[in-house]
């Protein structure tokens, strides 16, 4: 009895982490498809429709939206098989893969610490982030949970030994997303950092002792070299690869430290998450200075705590390393940073929070109060922010609400508006836009066509404020109600009563 009393404990833990991440990203299951990159990778492409042998030949050698992602394209198949064109299905299916990603986290925080309480807190510290809701409830974004369920299999397989298991999980993760790149490095640091089977100093790696465990990298580097020159004709094929004469090393060395610290503040406060990012929020400028304050706190502690070092230090080149596909080194579009990349990252600081959370809870009731507070605050962030991808109109009004001058959300928008039958509103935010923007000529011709060459008179701005004046009162949001009314009576005031 008390060996079966035992083993359900055991499968307690892992099954409560689960079931959290399942129910706090439960609400995408209700979401739709957005109007970034869902038409051009899911809607309006066939490709993926399927798995006869045509459609695997398609998914094999297709470099749509600039990816190379043959895994993530046959599992998107799969559920088309189950689903058909179904946002559920696809959504489900993601959801389920960052299940399993919190799963790996659990067991390879085990694998480091054999503390269940302390593994359990650092899978959900990672699963139920606010920075994974882009990743899950983002349809076109199947390739982050896919991507990042064979990276944590691969670094678990690699910590017990497993080295070729590890090799089969280390090419299914570069076929579903190129983060995959980074896992050689990432499986030398775990030779040094827990394992011990390198020494920290470097010139010990000339050793002849040290020959055989560089040697077992080769075959993860000639895959990440394969998978590398695709992704890189991938981009290529989409014009996403500027020349480096285009974009100098200064300003990539330059948004390389932007984002270092960009992702370091937005870990410690998730708040104006957005799904592009210029730099112009107040929230941006925030999450810069939390970064580099972190930054300089975990250099601190490292000179202070020399237990800590190795740890610390670890956690430090892990997270610099798995983001350099991400760090505008090799300059790939034009965003900035991304919620998205976090997605493998952050799991040094998610593992290394669990440990220090659990050991200053451990026996003092209010401090595990706190903590179970602080993962329960992170959860309903992480509610919240998958609730604004449930159609293109919430994503878009609330990336503008959170950063107004960026060149991007009121196009969006205002094509979602048109799309939901709300002409006249779109019209509004396509005219603030060139007012802002003046060169953008797909905004002008997309006004042109809802309102013609002249575009709308005052009586007819006043008309739609009126419109969304009575909308947002029935709403029972006043305040803009009063807003649009007032912007109504500044364009059109309404005639005197007897008039």
């Amino acid at each position: 009895m008390n060996r079966i009393g035992g083993d359900r404990l055991r499968l307690l833990a892992p099954a409560a982490v689960v079931i959290l991440t399942f129910l706090v990203f439960s609400g995408s299951l209700a979401n739709g498809f957005v109007n970034w990159d869902d038409p051009a990778a899911l809607l309006d492409n066939a490709g993926w429709r399927g798995l006869g042998w045509d459609r695997l030949r398609w998914m094999l050698t297709a470099f749509d939206l600039g990816h190379y992602q043959p895994l993530s394209w046959l599992t998107l198949g799969i559920d088309h098989a189950v689903w058909g064109v179904s946002a559920f299905g696809i959504h489900l299916t993601s959801l389920l893969l960052h299940c399993g990603c919190a799963l790996l986290v659990y067991r390879i925080a085990l694998r480091l610490t054999g503390d269940r309480a302390a593994s359990s807190a650092a899978a959900l510290l990672f699963s139920l982030h606010p920075l994974r809701a882009e990743s899950v409830a983002w349809a076109a974004q199947r390739r982050d949970p896919l991507s990042g369920l064979f990276f944590l299999w691969t670094m678990l397989c690699w910590l017990d030994g497993r080295r070729r298991w590890a090799l089969v999980c280390a090419l299914f993760s570069l076929s579903a997303k190129l983060t995959g790149l980074t896992l050689p490095a990432v499986l030398l640091l775990l030779d040094v950092y827990p394992l011990k089977r390198l020494p920290a100093d470097w010139r010990g790696w000339l050793s002849p002792a040290a020959r055989p465990v560089l040697l077992e990298k080769l075959p993860f580097a000639a895959l990440s070299a394969v998978f590398l020159a695709l992704n890189l004709a991938a981009q290529a094929s989409v014009g996403a690869l500027p020349a480096l004469a285009d974009v100098g090393w200064t300003a990539r060395l330059g948004s390389a430290l932007y984002s270092l610290a960009f992702y370091l503040g937005k870990t410690l406060w998730p708040a104006g998450l957005i799904p592009l990012y210029y730099g112009e929020s107040a929230s941006a400028h925030v999450s810069l200075a939390l970064g580099g304050a972190a930054a300089a706190g975990l250099a601190a502690a490292g000179l202070r705590f020399p237990r800590l070092r190795p740890a610390l230090a670890a956690a430090g080149v892990f997270y610099a390393v798995t983001l350099i596909p991400y760090l505008g080194l090799v300059k790939s579009g034009r965003q900035l940073v991304a919620d998205r990349y976090t997605y493998i990252s952050c799991l040094p600081w998610a593992l290394l929070a669990g440990a220090g959370l659990t050991a200053a809870a451990r026996g003092r009731p209010f401090r595990a109060a706190a903590a179970a507070a602080l993962l329960a605050a992170l959860g309903a962030a992480a509610w919240r922010q998958t609730g604004y991808w449930r159609d293109s109109t919430a994503l878009w009004r609330h990336a503008l609400s959170v950063e107004p001058y960026g060149d991007t959300a009121r196009p969006f928008l205002a094509a979602a508006l048109i799309t939901d039958g709300r002409p006249g509103e779109a019209a509004l935010y396509l005219e603030e836009q060139l007012a802002i923007f003046p060169g953008d000529d797909a905004s002008r011709r997309m006004l042109q066509d809802l309102v013609g060459e002249d575009g709308l008179g005052a009586a007819e701005r006043a008309a739609i404020h009126r419109g969304l004046a009575r909308e947002f009162l029935e709403r029972g949001e006043s305040d803009k109600a009063a807003w649009h009314r007032r912007r109504a009576q500044a364009l059109a005031p309404d005639p005197p009563p007897g008039g």
